[in-house]
């Protein structure tokens, strides 16, 4: 077949195989053995609707998946793609699956079609159906062939990682409509990665699984999901190479800058239970959005002035107001060489309630730009005093579509940021699941609650368990006691993995002195340079830059 003329990666990878329905003359008569009939079919619905290797992938999880049935996945790998104590007991098809991974890998680099690639890992399948040898249950013995080819896509991946290729997505890849699972990128480095081998941190908790026999994909069965749900997007987030600031503050010296705006008190905004049906509650906002416009922007500015990588604001406070008055900002505010010397990242914008009545985070890069939303899954809710019936609510947030988006960010040098929304994390449920599955490097609360230790223990099981670090930026006007918010990051005590977490106390002013929001800028270190009596973990330290902007400019008068 000829080709007109050369194509991009992305066009390669996205050329469509419905021309490839002429090739149904080459559907294999193989695989003579009992179940041969299920197996053709499934293929020949399947197999040629795959538009790229991500739709491979997914199809050979959905086979796997089917044939394998009850059968745990730590037991399938364990038994039919590992080597056994003796010959007896191991699989006499493994060296074949090993040439048969590796033929794949050839293929996808050899072959940029992915027509022809389809074509060619086609015929791999049907040569080794001729040469496979009986052994255990004959489904199962079905499907290490297809775990071998997914094995095989998995490290031409790596490769493309080891050439430092960056997809315009890391998820999902495949085309969600015609497999019964997700296919994402794995985030396979972060600023925990020296602290990890400088204190021998033991592997994070693994089901021994497909997911943990595979190094560059992540796949999730659809079905897991939560059905109201769009399935989360992770987009991959670059640092220019002009930006030689930032750049060596993480990868060299490991630290990252994390500031909090915790707000003013009193709320800008109420509870309005008139407007909604029953015991349900919508935000209103009230105050004069022209001056919480120009506060906002001085908080983000102070934060940016002082260092801040990435800046987060509470839940409920920003406006869609006040969120287009920051875009413009940036927008006005952002010359050339301001922004080269900036060390910013993102802005995880707190929250904003929407007409259609939706919590949702907005998430902007260092310039302002959209990134993307995060939708709160879980609703607040307040049960009246003295009662016992559970379904009865004092206050319910009426949320429309909840966890109707949810958007991760893979940030260069620093790793996968996943955000969260109060109640996601508190409910133990949403927040946990994209915990579990997407096993990011931080996570970003915005809240408003009046105590903080409902997260706390939440924040040590993620630390212990998936290391991951967690940072709370709550409402000061919603606190109660004395703590404010907390930062929580994984420690090795011994030789147990836990969690080590540093409160963040509210500042020593009454509330009625309260005129301006704190800015408290958190600085984490990653570098395995500082070491605890109490354990071993990254470094935690904060201060407050309160009204930085105004002592600037004074100085600048003089």
């Amino acid at each position: 077949m000829k080709v007109a003329a050369k194509m991009s990666f992305i066009e390669l990878v996205s050329e469509p195989l419905s021309w490839y329905n002429k090739y149904n003359t080459l559907l294999m008569n193989s695989f003579p053995r009992e179940g041969n009939m299920q197996f053709k079919q499934s293929l020949e619905k399947k197999w040629y609707s795959c538009e790229n290797y991500f739709d491979m992938a997914a199809l050979c999880y959905d086979l796997i998946v089917s044939y394998i049935g009850d059968m745990p996945e730590a037991v399938f790998i364990s038994q039919y793609m590992d080597i056994g104590k003796t010959s007896e007991t191991s699989n006499p098809n493994l060296k074949g699956l090993l040439k048969l991974e590796n033929d794949v890998k050839t293929i996808l680099y050899e072959e940029p079609f992915p027509p022809t690639q389809a074509d060619s890992i086609w015929n791999l399948i049907n040569h080794f159906a001729d040469k496979a040898l009986p052994f255990g249950d004959d489904k199962t013995n079905q499907a290490a062939v297809f775990m071998s080819i997914l094995m095989g896509i998995d490290l031409y991946i790596e490769f493309l990682f080891e050439m430092k290729f960056q997809f315009s997505s890391n998820g999902p890849l495949n085309h969600t409509d015609r497999a019964g699972s997700l296919v994402y990128l794995k985030n396979k480095h972060s600023l925990l990665d020296t602290i990890k081998t400088t204190y021998s941190f033991r592997s994070s908790v693994s089901s021994g699984g497909i997911r943990d026999a595979l190094s560059t994909l992540l796949l999730m069965k659809k079905a897991d999901f939560f059905p109201t749900c769009n399935y989360p997007k992770i987009k991959p987030f670059s640092i220019h190479e002009g930006r030689t600031k930032i750049r060596t503050q993480l990868i060299e010296d490991k630290i990252l800058k994390i500031a909090i705006i915790p707000n003013q008190k009193p709320n800008s905004f109420e509870f309005d239970e008139d407007s909604t049906p029953g015991s349900t509650f919508r935000v209103k906002y009230t105050n004069d959005q022209k001056t919480s416009i120009e506060k906002h922007c001085k908080w983000i500015e102070t934060a940016i002035r002082h260092g801040a990588n990435i800046i987060i604001l509470p839940e409920f406070f920003t406006s869609q107001e006040i969120l287009e008055g920051i875009k413009l900002w940036f927008k006005e505010k952002r010359p050339e060489v301001w922004m080269q010397e900036s060390s910013l990242i993102a802005v995880f914008t707190g929250t904003t309630w929407h007409e259609s009545d939706n919590n949702i985070m907005h998430l902007l890069d260092e310039q302002g730009n959209e990134l993307g939303t995060y939708y709160k899954y879980s609703p607040f809710t307040q049960l009246p005093p003295n009662t016992e019936d559970s379904n009865t609510y004092k206050m319910c947030e009426r949320l429309t579509t909840p966890g109707k988006e949810s958007l991760l960010l893979d940030i260069e040098f620093v790793g996968r940021a996943l955000p969260s929304i109060c109640r996601d994390v508190i409910d133990g449920n949403f927040t946990e699941y994209l915990v579990k599955s997407f096993e990011p490097f931080l996570l970003l609360t915005s809240a408003y609650s009046a105590s903080v230790q409902s997260f706390n223990r939440h924040y040590k099981s993620y630390a212990s368990h998936y290391y991951v670090t967690s940072v709370l930026c709550n409402a000061c006007a919603a606190v109660k006691g004395s703590q404010l918010s907390l930062c929580t990051v994984p420690m090795m005590q011994a030789t147990e993995m836990t969690g080590y977490t540093k409160p963040i106390e509210k500042c020593r002013r009454k509330d009625t002195e309260c005129l301006d929001s704190c800015i408290i800028l958190l600085e984490l270190d990653y570098s395995g340079h500082s070491e605890r009596k109490i354990g071993k973990s990254p470094h935690i330290s904060y201060h407050r830059c309160r009204n930085h902007v105004i002592s600037v400019a004074k100085k600048s008068k003089k």
